[in-house]
């Protein structure tokens, strides 16, 4: 998981715990209450996707160290060994 993204005003790179910029912030504030609504949900969604990424890392299994075709029963003991 990145550690920095972009503003949501001006995409500018900014670090992680931060929404908007501190240019941004001189004009918007810094509490969301206080912001546009379209910045308020661009915010909202900024969050769904920091806690889903956050839900993949913590439980999503990975199969990359399964043999080529063991997903779909292609792949045989056979076939691996000679």
């Amino acid at each position: 998981m990145s550690r920095s993204h972009k503003c949501l005003v001006c995409g500018k790179v900014i670090t992680w715990r931060f929404a908007i910029c501190a240019d941004c912030e001189k004009v918007h504030g810094s509490k969301p209450e206080g912001w546009p609504e379209w910045l308020q949900f661009l915010w909202r969604d900024e969050q769904r996707l920091r806690r889903r990424q956050k839900k993949i890392i913590r439980y999503e299994t990975s199969f990359s160290f399964l043999p080529y075709g063991a997903l779909n029963g292609e792949f045989n003991e056979e076939d691996e060994c000679g």
